[in-house]
């Protein structure tokens, strides 16, 4: 059976990417410190960064980000195989705060993301 993405899956992913781009120009315009690092010790980095940030996954983690640029500018996927307790970890306290948020914040975030999504895709680019 083919893995169909949803809509909704679509809508975070495009969240995400939206994220990352920021995230990328700001790494640029800061001059790419983790350039000079190898791949293992980019990785090493990577993987303590997502340590710490899935414990309060909440709180910016600039280094985190700077490690996900830095990937992103290799063109290499960071090894999300080797932290996924540290991601499922994260997961279940994002999905906690979102239960737990009023109807109508809830609301309001989805609808911003739709909103975002809905504006990329008509995007003839």
């Amino acid at each position: 059976m083919a893995n169909k993405t949803t809509k909704a899956e679509m809508v975070v992913k495009n969240s995400i990417t939206s994220g990352k781009l920021d995230d990328l120009k700001s790494y640029l315009e800061r001059g790419r410190r983790y350039g000079d690092l190898s791949d293992a010790e980019l990785e090493e980095l990577w993987i303590d960064g997502v340590k710490v940030w899935s414990d309060g996954p909440f709180r910016p983690s600039i280094n985190l980000n700077d490690c996900d640029a830095e990937y992103a500018l290799r063109g290499i996927t960071p090894p999300f195989d080797l932290v996924a307790a540290d991601i499922d970890k994260a997961t279940v306290a994002i999905t906690a705060r979102v239960e737990a948020m009023p109807d109508d914040k809830r609301y309001e975030a989805n609808a911003a993301m739709i909103a975002d999504y809905e504006r990329v895709s008509r995007s003839p680019n």
